[in-house]
């Protein structure tokens, strides 16, 4: 019996992320330590400097608690410690990135707001499917000799 060997290697093993190509636009791009990442500029509504933040008991090291923002509590997520940076304490320097995810308002401790980036086409990739257990990830942005990691800012919120 012949094999066909044009059907046994034309189809190859399936990939979850395969069909998931990066969404061409802007990104608003941040730093935590020296390392870049960004998010959908569709996904954040503003950048504002440190406030106030009233802690909330019970709640894991990287939830810094609540603030007030034009009259709605938002919860505020240290991305350092939720990325396993070393923890210090908030900043006048750092800034919030309030993000509209998921239904809900968040605000994202960040180190600094850099830039907001349109990158070409060359320049974005899907995460790699090795790195599918990264449920945050959803591509790569490749600039100069910089790697920006896109996060996705719908399963950040559920995954908080």
């Amino acid at each position: 019996m012949a094999i066909n060997q044009a059907s046994v290697f034309s189809s190859p093993v399936s990939d979850p992320r395969a069909d998931t190509q990066p969404a061409a636009g802007h990104y608003v791009v941040f730093k935590l330590d020296n390392d870049h990442y960004a998010l959908p500029l569709a996904q954040v509504a503003r950048a504002v400097r440190m406030v106030a933040v009233t802690p909330v008991p019970d709640e894991p090291p990287w939830m810094l608690g609540l603030i007030d923002m034009a009259g709605q509590v938002v919860p505020v997520i240290d991305l350092r410690r939720r990325f396993a940076y070393p923890a210090r304490p908030p900043a006048l320097t750092d800034r919030l990135l309030i993000v509209q995810a998921a239904d809900q308002r968040l605000a994202l401790m960040v180190d600094d707001v850099l830039k907001v980036l349109e990158p070409v086409a060359a320049q974005l990739e899907a995460a790699p499917s090795t790195l599918a257990q990264s449920r945050l990830l959803q591509a790569t942005i490749r600039e100069a000799e910089q790697l920006i990691l896109v996060l996705d800012a719908e399963r950040l919120a559920r995954a908080s």
